[in-house]
């Protein structure tokens, strides 16, 4: 655990690195903010995922999503647009998977 005088990215680096759970909570956390416009909901995904590969290491979560460096550090930067596979094989290396739940109308 992170010691007193730590960072806050610090702290959350240490616990994506170590701690499933947190990883899920930090990237629903992301998507569920109400603040986030409807259109951006992606950027705020590949923030979340980012957190977790530079926690993680990036070669090795390149490794564990089958997808090169090179094209995983494209996505997470914002110069790409992931395909489906690619978010799938993602979340997956963050040891999470999508859910689906209806939409309420407003």
């Amino acid at each position: 655990m992170a010691n007193r005088g730590t960072s806050f990215k610090d702290y959350l680096f240490d616990c994506l690195k170590h701690d499933d759970a947190a990883v899920c909570d930090h990237i629903k956390g992301a998507l569920e903010d109400p603040s986030i416009n409807d259109k951006d909901d992606w950027a705020y995904l590949i923030k979340a995922v980012n957190d977790v590969a530079s926690a993680r290491g990036k070669s090795n979560f390149a490794k564990s999503t089958g997808i090169s460096r090179q094209s995983l550090h494209k996505i997470l930067k914002g110069e790409s647009t992931p395909k489906i596979e690619n978010v799938i094989a993602i979340l997956k290396a963050c040891n999470i998977q999508i859910a689906l739940k209806r939409i309420h109308n407003r």
